[in-house]
């Protein structure tokens, strides 16, 4: 996607409050290198998480086209999106701390008012330790109307409307899945143990061309996870999948591990090999991640279930025991 003007512009307010003379029309729309360089108080790695995600958040779901959009597709392609939430979302990360910022650098941010949801996270502080791929998932207090989707089918047995909206909120769905005016398209029941019986056969055939899909699962432990799946459940030789999967933790805490793209071979440091181990479907059980272990397995009888850690996902065991047994199982399509 090409646009003759700059990315990112300064309003002449700023300039004017500042007490510099305004840019001109010619500076402003010309070859950068025309423009006067003026000092900054952000930091480079505070700039680069700030343009990332605003290439991230508004070229989500966009695909290339031939030849270049004209300025009315543009134009068009922008009144789509809601940036009013991105905007939000980077004043409140900032005013959090959430941003990655350098440990000398202070941050005064502008602005009043919360966001009603957040969009995908910029860069949050990774914590330290093994958990260091985790992402946090805290939903907005008090929870905006309608940001929980109508879920059909049901009200879930296992998950709240608070973790539905931390979901929601916190990077686990693609943009294409950010509210819309403020209210979340509805979710449809697709597949629950205590509603179609226990039976994976049953599973895959209620799912079959059904895409994307969440799947929640509650152990005997009170442990509460899932997963978010590209691609309709079956049953195949090989992984499917896309590295919009990812993995979550509900309870005892609420934490998502999106896709680690690459991941050691052998054990030896600097060889890097595919990490493609998103879904697997068998008659046995079904899958998700792999490179060694996987980050969810449950068996052909919905019962008895395993989470170790993943290197797909850099997930640890995700129940509340590494070998769980499955109280109840949830699909949900989105």
């Amino acid at each position: 996607m090409t646009d003759t003007g700059p990315i990112l512009r300064l309003e002449p307010k700023h300039a004017v409050r500042s007490g510099r003379s305004m840019l001109t029309k010619a500076q402003r729309y010309g070859n950068p290198c025309d423009r006067p360089f003026l000092s900054s108080s952000i930091q480079p790695p505070v700039m680069l998480a700030v343009v990332q995600s605003f290439f991230e958040f508004g070229l989500k779901g966009t695909h290339p086209k031939q030849g270049g959009w004209s300025w009315e597709e543009l134009h068009a392609i922008n009144d789509t999106l809601p940036m009013h939430i991105w905007v939000q979302t980077v004043l409140d990360q900032a005013a959090s701390g959430a941003l990655n910022l350098p440990p000398t650098v202070t941050t005064t941010v502008s602005g009043t008012g919360s966001s009603n949801f957040l969009s995908p996270p910029l860069s949050p502080k990774p914590p330290s330790g093994p958990d260091s791929h985790a992402i946090p998932l805290e939903p907005p207090m008090p929870i905006p109307h309608g940001l929980v989707p109508h879920m059909q089918g049901g009200p879930s047995s296992i998950v709240s409307p608070e973790d539905v909206a931390a979901l929601v909120c916190g990077g686990a769905l693609p943009a294409r899945h950010a509210p819309i005016g403020g209210a979340s398209r509805p979710w449809r029941l697709t597949y629950c143990t205590r509603q179609h019986g226990i039976s994976l056969a049953t599973l895959y055939r209620r799912a079959a061309n059904v895409s994307p899909t969440l799947l929640f699962i509650r152990d005997t432990g009170g442990g509460v996870f899932g997963a978010y799946c590209s691609e309709p459940w079956r049953v195949g030789p090989r992984f499917y999948g896309s590295g919009e999967t990812c993995v979550f933790q509900l309870h005892p805490r609420r934490v998502l591990y999106p896709w680690k793209r690459l991941a050691a071979q052998d054990g030896r440091q600097g060889i890097q090999g595919n990490n493609s181990y998103f879904q697997f479907g068998t008659h046995s059980g079904l899958g998700v991640g792999g490179a060694g272990h996987f980050a969810i397995w449950v068996d052909n009888d919905l019962f008895e279930g395993s989470s170790a850690d993943c290197a797909t996902f850099g997930s640890p065991p995700l129940s509340s025991s590494p070998d769980f047994h499955v109280h109840s199982l949830e699909l949900w399509a989105l």
